[in-house]
């Protein structure tokens, strides 16, 4: 979100920009992990398979195909 967007609704002061920043960020990774949760499980519903291996080049389509394959990919390794 840009800066301008994000400080057009709320306000803090100068002192705590680096605070506001960083709470900024970590909701935005907590939510962005959330979202990939949520949207790998709807879509093994969607398409009724357990196994995450089966939704390569089957991404949601607010995503690039690259990156939900990457994703896949991960998922499906020993390491997830």
């Amino acid at each position: 979100m840009e800066n301008t967007c994000f400080r057009g609704h709320y306000m803090w002061d100068e002192t705590e920009e680096q605070n506001v920043r960083v709470a900024w960020d970590k909701l935005g990774k907590d939510r962005f992990h959330d979202i990939l949760n949520r949207v790998r499980n709807e879509m093994l519903v969607k398409h009724k398979k357990i196994d995450i291996a089966y939704l390569h080049n089957l991404r949601p389509n607010w995503m690039k195909t690259e990156v939900w394959n990457e994703l896949v990919a991960y998922w499906s390794s020993p390491e997830w």
